[in-house]
């Protein structure tokens, strides 16, 4: 062998096996000098991960494993030489080196850790309709990245950080994200029947005409919404949101929440302009100050709710379990509640609008006190007026 030859290229010499990528040629003809520009580690790694003998001498000593990262076509996006063969790791080198990774195939991938995080505040991670179906990303990071239109159907999240992702139109059925934090996360239009989001925590997130139907909201904390986010336009039908807890207004504008359940969930101020609530449980649920304005609540479940200060007009009540219920407050307007049950509801407040009892009612109700008590009412609810009609009807009736 010429003493000319660089060490590398005796480390490398295979005889018939030398690849022929690299430059130079084989290391019996003798190789470039080690300071040519174009003779480099990384060529000569390249080149052995495209050469099956070499890539597997290089595993028995190194422990490193030729690793590629295709897109669903099949085509090579990214590939490098990985301890153990670790998709994290080349998924995290491909990040760092700024390749797009649009339609990346990543189908039960184990990812658990990983950072897809973009190298700077500048950059962002491009995974547009990459395929996460089945994949691990418990407690992964994930940061300034596009997933639109991706499929994370069936991915384990429990424990993932989510900030600034764009996940528009993705599918995450039966995703489970339980005890995840998102912090600005657009979902808006995702499919995601089935989704776990309990115990988590959500910052400025848009769930706007997304498909939730039987999502698992439960124990959730809403901490904000911007003026994008929000539940509006969404199917959450027998969704569970029982013990949400919500520091400000949540808006649910023309949503669809049938048969959901809010049971003891803390919506303050909650927006439910033209939603469909028929059917819900809200049962013992903190919804003061919240707006019902064309909304329907046929048969709803409001047994114990908070419901001061609420905004309800023309609304639907027909058949709504109201018992107990507490509407001190309210602005009460041209709502329905025939057959609705109403023992023990409380619209006290002089400034609030009282209810006018149904004709058909066997007996009558006592006239009200000016101390503010509410006489019981036993009866279904007709018609909302407005207080000093209220005031006269009963006390035309107390003196008949």
């Amino acid at each position: 062998m010429n003493q000319g030859i660089h060490p590398m290229g005796q480390a490398l010499e295979t005889g018939d096996g030398w690849p022929a990528a690299l430059p130079g040629a084989h290391p019996r003809q003798g190789l470039a000098s080690p300071w040519d520009p174009q003779f480099s580690v990384a060529r000569i790694i390249e080149a052995i991960t495209r050469d099956p003998p070499l890539t597997a001498a290089l595993h028995r000593l190194t422990g490193l494993w030729r690793t590629v990262l295709r897109d669903l076509d099949g085509r090579v996006l990214f590939e490098s030489m990985a301890p153990g063969g670790s998709l994290r790791t080349t998924l995290e080198e491909a990040i760092l080196r700024g390749v797009s990774l649009q339609r990346v195939d990543l189908r039960g991938a184990d990812l658990r850790g990983a950072r897809i995080v973009a190298p700077s505040d500048r950059e962002w991670v491009y995974m547009d309709g990459a395929d996460l179906s089945g994949a691990d990303l418990s407690g992964a990071e994930i940061a300034r990245a596009n997933l639109i239109g991706a499929d994370l159907s069936d991915a384990r999240m429990p424990g993932a950080s989510l900030r600034r992702v764009n996940a528009m139109d993705a599918a995450l059925h039966r995703t489970d994200l339980s005890g995840a934090e998102l912090s600005f996360v657009g979902m808006s239009g995702v499919h995601a029947m089935d989704l776990d989001l309990s115990a988590c925590v959500m910052d400025s997130v848009a769930f706007n005409e997304a498909r939730l139907v039987r999502a698992d909201l439960s124990r959730s904390r809403i901490l904000r919404f911007d003026h994008t986010g929000g539940f509006n336009r969404a199917d959450l039908s027998y969704a569970d949101l029982g013990c949400v807890e919500a520091d400000g207004p949540v808006p649910f504008i023309q949503a669809k929440l049938l048969s959901a359940n809010l049971a003891d969930a803390r919506l303050p101020g909650a927006v439910f302009i033209e939603s469909l609530l028929d059917q819900c449980t809200m049962a013992s649920a903190h919804l003061a100050a919240s707006r019902f304005e064309r909304a329907s609540c046929e048969g709803v479940d409001a047994a114990g709710s908070d419901l001061r200060r609420a905004s309800i007009v023309d609304a639907n009540f027909d058949r709504a379990n109201l018992e107990s219920a507490d509407l001190r407050g309210a602005r009460i307007r041209r709502i329905s509640t025939e057959r609705a049950a109403v023992s023990g509801i409380r619209i006290d407040d002089e400034d609030a609008y009282l209810f006018a009892v149904s004709p058909s009612m066997a007996g009558r109700p006592a006239a009200p006190k000016r101390s503010g008590a509410m006489p019981m009412v036993t009866g279904p609810l007709q018609q909302a007026v407005p207080h000093r009609q209220a005031c006269s009807l009963f006390a035309a009736e107390a003196s008949s």
